[in-house]
């Protein structure tokens, strides 16, 4: 209906224009919008009309990464520090602190031999397909410094799987030091901790809530789900311990993360959505849907333009989707 387009503003005074915001809409929609609005005014009304540009992606600065040339960090880079909380500092003093953290001598001990051995696999598996980094071999070097310096700095978690391409997608686009306190700002301000916990909480809560958007938004997804047995946190798995950056080509990461620091976890649900959305048909074997959602993972790196297509669609149609914030009050134990 046409009054669904209109948003009335009520704190204008009685001599002010009567101001309405028009969504952004096809020219001939809007002057039948217009002409159902100046009906609902007197003669003596002052009325203007001001239209919402509608804004389905993230604002993305071409960066043409690494770094953008003679920069230590590109202007996307910029933009995310500015969303964090503590607008985190990329300062000589952080500097200094990663540097601290990276030469200490816990890492080398017996009891963390483990933990260092995985960091060394996981980097050189990092991005093995993608063609984007230039002195690859320094990069993977850069990527086993920060996750050490990182295995220093929390000595509870350390290093889990998935952390790799978090940090390598920073990498991309920023230098050590302001990778890492970037990824400590996810650990700490968005909860990340929580997914590298004993037991995976974090897991458990986002799955919840997924679930809970699916029974009260999608049903007919849900249903299907349930009839043939789809296990929601099967499905999430591998995009919740990479934020979906083991997924998505690395030069679309960044539409991902703008939404992530602006939004936070409600900006995941969506994408979540949008990535079942993506599903097409209805499915008779759980199989057939994780072989399905496996078809965006580009591990040859064969069907490079297949797939950025595909998540180029994804993370675009994500932005659109709504969510109810009061999913956010669902807690793990409820």
């Amino acid at each position: 209906m046409i009054e669904n387009n209109i948003l009335r503003d009520s704190n204008k005074s009685q001599q002010s224009p009567k101001v309405f915001m028009i969504k952004e809409e096809p020219a001939s929609t809007l002057s039948k919008i217009w002409e159902s609005i100046t009906e609902l005014f007197k003669e003596d009304d002052i009325v203007e009309a001001k239209v919402i540009e509608s804004k389905n992606s993230a604002d993305i600065k071409i960066c043409k990464c690494p770094k953008t040339k003679n920069k230590n960090y590109c202007d996307n880079i910029y933009e995310i520090l500015q969303m964090t909380k503590r607008k985190y500092n990329i300062n000589k003093r952080s500097k200094e602190l990663y540097q601290t953290l990276l030469e200490k001598n816990e890492f080398t001990l017996d009891n963390n031999k483990k933990n260092i051995s995985q960091i060394k696999k996981d980097t050189s598996r990092t991005y093995s397909s993608s063609t984007n980094f230039i002195q690859k071999d320094k990069v993977l070097e850069k990527l086993e410094k920060v996750l050490k310096a990182f295995s220093n700095y929390d000595n509870k978690i350390k290093y889990c799987q998935g952390m790799n391409f978090i940090v390598a997608f920073f990498l991309y686009h920023c230098e050590e030091h302001i990778a890492f306190w970037l990824f400590i700002c996810l650990i700490e301000e968005y909860d990340l901790r929580s997914l590298f916990y004993q037991d995976f909480p974090g897991l458990h809560l986002h799955v919840k809530r997924v679930e809970k958007i699916l029974i009260n938004e999608y049903p007919s997804y849900w249903k299907n789900f349930e009839q043939i047995g789809v296990k929601i946190d099967i499905i999430m798995i591998e995009w919740l311990l990479s934020l979906f950056s083991s997924l998505i080509p690395l030069d679309l990461q960044m539409d991902f993360y703008k939404g992530f620091f602006s939004q936070g976890w409600i900006f995941f649900y969506k994408m979540c959505i949008s990535c079942i959305l993506n599903l097409e048909g209805e499915f008779k074997l759980p199989d057939e849907i994780y072989i399905a959602l496996k078809k965006g993972k580009n591990e040859d790196g064969s069907k490079e333009e297949e797939i950025k297509s595909m998540w180029s669609n994804i993370i675009k149609n994500a932005y659109s989707i709504k969510i109810k914030t009061d999913v956010m009050s669902i807690k793990d134990n409820d």
